[in-house]
């Protein structure tokens, strides 16, 4: 038996030890073999394995890191991008806001200009009317008068014809 940590292993021991994980399925003396001679490898080997397998793995991280650290920065110049364009859109609402205050304002002036000319215009129709009311009282006086003055007219006639067939 293999002294481990000051103990020994047996074959009946080792199968107390938990398997590795990511080797399910592996019965526990067929893992035991394998750390066996894991065990009875040459320490600068078994180092050497080591360090290839850690320099394969830290390559294989930077790789990733990489390639995540440009994704990163692929997302970074879109949200950049998104941004001027989100502040782009905004400008171009804010001077379309402006453009439409300032053409509401500009229509409210406009209406509030015909309304103060349609005030105007109403109060000439009113003196309008005003004087035509005047001038049809003033055309019925003058038809009166001239009906008067008419009726005045036959009879003055009347008295001319009686003066000239009785001077006659």
């Amino acid at each position: 038996m293999r002294s481990i940590g000051g103990g020994s292993l047996s074959a009946r021991g080792a199968s107390t030890l938990q398997r590795p994980p990511g080797m399910p399925g592996v019965s526990v003396e067929a893992w035991w073999m394998f750390y066996k001679e894991r065990l009875q490898e040459d320490p600068a080997a078994v180092a050497a394995r080591v360090n290839r397998q850690a320099t394969l793995d830290a390559e294989t991280s930077n790789r990733r890191i990489r390639v995540l650290e440009e994704e990163l920065r692929t997302l970074r110049q879109q949200l950049v991008m998104q941004d001027n364009r989100d502040v782009e859109a905004a400008a171009r609402l804010d001077a379309d806001l402006r453009r439409l205050q300032t053409e509401e304002r500009e229509m409210l002036a406009a209406a509030e200009a015909v309304d103060r000319e349609l005030a105007v215009v109403s109060e000439r129709v009113d003196a309008l009317k005003k004087r035509d009311a005047v001038a049809r009282r003033e055309a019925a006086d003058l038809e009166v008068h001239r009906q008067s003055m008419s009726l005045e007219m036959m009879g003055l006639r009347g008295r001319l014809q009686e003066l000239k067939c009785g001077s006659v």
